[in-house]
Parts: C-alpha cells; structure tokens; sequence
C-alpha cells in the first residue's frame, strides 16, 4: 500500500485504495542530449498546480470529484538507465496488479519504455497512441540503444507492427523515416486522422504517451530539444482530451464495473447521485417485451447536460435480465467483484481480473445470441408554446446482424451510427474545426442515412411515459 505524499498535484489527494488512477513521477533525464533539466518536471508541476483552479470549463469537470491518488516521485539511480527503467516498470506493474489506472510524469522521454513493458505484459494486444515532435525511432543514439531518441523503436520491439500511431512529427533522421514507414503508423505535423484511428482502436488496450515539445516553441520553450512548427496549446488540449475519452478498453470487467457502480441524472442544473441500481423501473419495450430497466450514469448524458442548455431533467436507462443480476449478486457476495488483490496459493491476483479472465468474450456470443434491442428517447417539453412528448427509437434484430456482418445487434447498433458520422464529415454535411458532439451538428442528414444504413428509426407521439 503506497502512502500519502506530501506535495500533490491539485486535488489528488485520494488514498491509495479508493483511488482509480495513481500518477508517479519518474525524474529521469539521464540520456537528454540537447537541453537537461526534464528530471524536475514532476515537481515542478506539482508545484505549479497550484496556481490553476480545478474545474475546468473546457470539460465541465472538476478534479475535487475525480478518484485520483499522487502517489509522489519515484527516487530513481541516475547512473543506472536499466534499473531506472526496471523500477519504473515495478512501480506501474503494481498499480497495474490493483486494477487501478497508472498515469506517469516524467522525466525525458525514455521513462516511457518501463511503463510500456509492464503495460504489454499485461495486455498482448497493446497499441500505442504518441504525440511528440521526434519519432524516437533511431536503432541507437551514439551507440546508445537506451536513450531517449530510440524509445519508440524499443517499444516496437514490444508490441510490434501497426500498433503504434504518431502524431505531431515533424524532426527526426531519413532512416527513421524510411524505417518508420514500414513499421508505424506516423502522422506528420499535426493530429489530422486522429479521430479514425480511436475509432479503429474501440474495445482495445491503448497506451498515450505525450512529449511536450509536440507544442510550438512559442507555446513551450522549455523543453529539452526544441524543434521550430508544431500545434498550439488548443489543439494538443483537444487532441488529448480526445484519446482520453474515445480510447477505452471495452470489456466484461468494465460492464460489472458499470453495474456496480453508482448511477447519477442531471436535474434542474446539477447532477444527482444513486446507488447502484436503486432506481427501478419496468417498461414494454415494443417487439421486446416488459423489460426490467435500472438507471445508470452513462458518457452521453454529461455532453447533452453540457450542450443543451436549459434542459430540466436528462435520465439513462438499460435493462438487465434477472439472471443476470442473480449471478452478479451472488458474485458480488462472495467478493468475486472486488478490486481488492487476495493472497492466493502464494500469489497476489485481483478477483475482478480473475472473473474476467474465466468469462467469455463478448464477441464469442454473436452465434447464439437471440431477439431484438429496442434503443430510443423519450421527449417532453414545449413546441410552439404547446405541450408535446414525443418517442424515436429503433428496433434490430440480433440473429439479421449476425447473418449481415458477424456481429450482435449491439456491435450494429454502436458501428453504424460511427459509420455514417465519418461520412458526414467526408461528405461535409458536417464541417466544423474542433472537437465537438454529435448533438452540436445538423441531426437531418445524420437521422436520414440512418434509414439508408440498416438503422431505421421509428416514432410515436403518444409514447407511455417513465415516471
């Protein structure tokens, strides 16, 4: 158990085991070849955190309510780049074993290779997601294969071809290059395809790794290798802020997360919390059936609290089989679900992991998977001074979707609507700079390729209300 530190980043000040995610600081700049001094990054802006408020407007976020834990500095041997690197994977294959979220400050950019080990070790299927000014993709830096010019080359030994995605890069030697267009996938300049590449990445594990020097010098002088071009300050926040959101490993673990969590709705201005699943209703879902639906705190209620201002009451909803949560439960009881490590035939292991690990993947259950998904909304509200409630919702067929593209109705449900908001884009039905939601868009052209694309919707203006 990691203890308090005593400087923190602003608001992480949440213990250990409460904690969801745990930033450490790796001071290390050891290799640096131009401009030292990346050591006293971490505190510094630790330091510095001080002097900025913790809501942000940008996201509507408040870091007094995250569940994040700064664990401190890792007191690292600077004349030692392996052990550096070994205890720096120690550190995050810990927080890793706990099922908590590890974030690292650095420290020049070699520190990233110790995260990226452990991280690979735990998920085979690892890809990379970096934002830098260098590629990093030399063999060796004066002889040197451990330094900071050649850290994503020894990353792709790790995870190897096509699993890493560069953005931002605009410096580096013809051989990187040459080499890097036959192994990576390299953005130069700027974070154009971004967007395509989380999409491409949904249900994946994805590591980020960001140098600042990715930023113009004019926004950043301080880095280590200055390089002239580069984003702005926006941009990068954007982009960021972006594969925070979008590049989300999917999975068995995460639903009974989901589940067990505590669900919240937005009312007159602010949010309200429940417990987990204490808000019950039933409702006859058309060619479905009386379904037993909970309400729960899901993504796409905080962008419409956030963009349709003045809006009284928004409320999710999903339904969950008795079955289900019988087994749930009774897993639950027996602390099948906890994140909690237990000692066990010697060993440490995280019950949830282990769960997860015996459970099917998701995707095995297409064949057998049987009946429809009914997903829609409900509207109440004034229209031209006139009360008007109002139904639109969709119906789709497990067993069709299965036979059309390999897949259950809710893989159709989620990747068709991803499909046809990338054609808005191509098309320019939908040309706006920046990083926005669905609901800022014309819904027209949106709602009609629905018809077209195996998703039509259906309506109804007398729809029975959830109390």
């Amino acid at each position: 158990m990691l203890k308090k530190n005593v400087e923190t980043f602003l608001e992480c000040n949440k213990t250990y085991k409460e904690a969801e995610i745990v930033l450490f600081g790796a001071p290390f700049d050891s290799t640096t070849s131009f401009r030292p001094g990346t050591r006293f990054g971490s505190s510094a802006i630790r330091h510095e955190s001080f002097g900025l408020e913790s809501y942000s407007p940008y996201q509507d976020k408040d870091l007094i309510d995250s569940k994040v834990m700064d664990s401190g500095d890792l007191e690292l041997c600077f004349g030692n780049t392996k052990k550096v690197l070994s205890d720096i994977k120690r550190r995050t294959e810990g927080i890793l074993k706990d099922g908590k979220l590890p974030f690292m400050l650095g420290g020049e950019h070699l520190v990233t290779l110790g995260a990226v080990q452990a991280v690979a070790k735990k998920y085979e299927d690892l890809h990379i997601i970096h934002f830098d000014a260098h590629g990093d993709l030399r063999e060796d830096y004066l002889g040197e294969k451990l330094s900071h010019a050649c850290v994503i080359k020894r990353c792709w030994e790790l995870v190897g071809d096509n699993r890493i995605f560069q953005f931002g890069i605009r410096s580096g030697d013809r051989e990187e290059f040459r080499w890097g267009r036959e192994h990576v996938c390299t953005r130069k300049f700027d974070f154009q395809g971004l967007r395509e590449v989380l999409e491409q990445l949904q249900g994946k594990p994805v590591y980020f790794t960001l140098d600042l020097d990715v930023l113009d010098p004019s926004v950043f002088p301080g880095t280590g290798t200055p390089e002239p071009g580069g984003v702005s300050f926006d941009q990068l926040r954007q982009a960021a802020t972006m594969v925070c959101e979008k590049a989300r490993n999917f999975n068995p673990e995460i639903n009974i997360r989901e589940v067990s969590a505590k669900g919240s709705y937005w009312e007159d201005g602010h949010w309200v919390e429940t417990e987990p699943m204490e808000i019950k209703r039933v409702y006859n879902f058309e060619e479905v059936g009386e379904k037993d639906m909970y309400l729960l705190h899901h993504e796409e209620i905080e962008s419409l609290a956030l963009n349709m201002p003045g809006i009284k009451r928004i409320r999710f909803f999903m339904t969950f089989g008795q079955s289900y949560l019988t087994h749930l439960k009774c897993l639950e009881n027996v602390g099948m679900t906890s994140i909690e490590p237990i000692l066990f035939e010697g060993k440490e292991i995280v019950p949830l992991q282990f769960l997860k690990a015996v459970l099917p993947d998701p995707a095995s259950l297409g064949p057998r998977t049987k009946g429809k998904t009914n997903i829609g909304c409900i509207f109440q509200g004034k229209k031209d001074g006139k009360e008007k409630t109002y139904y639109l919702y969709n119906i789709c067929d497990h067993e069709s979707c299965y036979k059309e593209v390999g897949s259950q109705a809710v893989a159709y449900t989620t990747g068709v609507p991803v499909m046809i908001g990338a054609m808005m884009v191509m098309t320019g039905k939908w040309n706006k700079p920046g990083v926005h939601n669905i609901e800022e868009f014309d819904p027209d052209p949106f709602m009609d390729a629905l018809n077209t694309w195996g998703l039509p919707w259906r309506e109804s203006h007398t729809p029975v209300l959830v109390d």
